[in-house]
């Protein structure tokens, strides 16, 4: 009977210690993600098939919602009209960490493909300071902008932190560590309506519905991916907010784990219609030149799709990548903000009349 007792004292210790509340979150709530796939053949893993193309960047034509560039589009009050300039083309590829290391994990461990990446170096583009002659690149389902108006950045900074965001104290206390948080609304992402998402240290958004341990590999919103580490600042916060028509995440104060001297302030914010906006405060170095030999060093989004299927009586998860834009080689500095223009989906439409394919 005392053996019992004992055994169930210890089971009870065990959860007691597992679920121990740290201001309100709990250890459970979170867990450290991989940057490195393993091999094939691991019991319970999950296959990622990645692309690896160009993107192009084309003219494209302001998008009907917008009109002007108001309130609507940054939440921000001004009266200046876009009007679209020309362009050149221009090919980019993304740069794609190594695929040859292997760690051994547990099941919903990730099997990455990737296609072997293009060799041209893609031209660096500027942002743009003239308001009235905005440029808008087309990526099939998102136009984008980017901009470095001084002026504007500093109103909308001050626009998304005027209402005080939610400090999560595991994430900023933390390295390689990512949390599940559910939304007050329904985001779009090309076109589905995501509720869940999961929010990690690396300065990205996770978006998939299927947590696996290789999040850093796509269905990502990543402002500015790379090896951040809050453990070596008591300053480095990871805060959110959410208000019921967009949801903000910042990574403030952040540090690069290889160069703690150097502090970067960024956010993400998610609209309720579907647009997302990257804000840089503070970025002390270019993009381009972080290490990426750690963690993957990324900017943009990617999207990819769930399969599952019996072979042989084993049942197995394959995530295929079907669209990815990188705005890496983009100019990204302090007060610069790149805007992404959720474009109209067929997922939208109960006919195929008026969809975007």
């Amino acid at each position: 009977m005392d053996y019992f007792k004992v055994k169930k004292n210890k089971v009870l210790l065990c959860i007691l210690l597992l679920f121990v509340l740290h201001d309100g979150q709990t250890l459970a709530d979170t867990f450290i993600y991989d940057v490195q796939p393993i091999r094939p053949g691991v019991k319970g893993a999950i296959d990622l098939v990645l692309i690896e193309h160009d993107r192009y960047r084309r003219d494209a034509p302001i998008p009907e919602h917008l009109g002007n560039v108001n309130s609507t589009y940054l939440t921000i009050n001004t009266t200046t009209t876009a009007t679209v300039a020309n362009t050149t083309l221009a090919s980019t590829t993304e740069t794609v960490p190594e695929v040859n290391k292997t760690t051994e994990q547990p099941a919903h461990t990730a099997v990455v493909t990737v296609t072997p990446p293009l060799s041209k170096t893609p031209e660096t583009i500027k942002a743009k300071e003239n308001l009235s002659n905005l440029t808008f690149d087309s990526h099939s389902f998102y136009n984008s902008t980017f901009l470095g108006n001084v002026e504007l950045f500093n109103e909308l900074w001050s626009n998304i932190t005027k209402d005080k965001a939610e400090v999560h104290d595991i994430l900023s206390h933390s390295h390689r560590r990512a949390t599940t948080i559910r939304l007050s609304f329904d985001f779009p992402f090309y076109g589905h309506n995501v509720t869940n998402i999961t929010v990690a240290t690396g300065g990205f958004i996770y978006i998939g519905e299927h947590v696996h341990n290789w999040l850093a590999a796509t269905q990502y919103i990543a402002p500015l991916m790379a090896n951040f580490d809050t453990t070596l600042s008591n300053d480095s916060l990871v805060k959110h907010f959410d208000d019921g028509e967009k949801f903000i995440v910042f990574w403030e104060n952040v540090t690069l784990q290889e160069d703690p001297n150097k502090k970067f302030t960024f956010a993400v914010i998610l609209y309720k219609n579907g647009d997302i906006t990257f804000a840089y405060k503070d970025i002390p170095t270019p993009v381009q030149s972080i290490n990426d030999n750690e963690h993957p060093v990324k900017v943009g989004i990617s999207d990819a799709y769930l399969t599952d299927r019996n072979f042989l009586h084993l049942r197995r998860k394959t995530i295929y990548e079907y669209h990815r834009v990188s705005f890496k080689n983009y100019e990204i500095a302090n007060k610069t903000i790149l805007k992404l223009i959720a474009l109209p989906t067929c997922l939208q439409y109960d006919t195929v009349r008026g969809a975007r394919l």
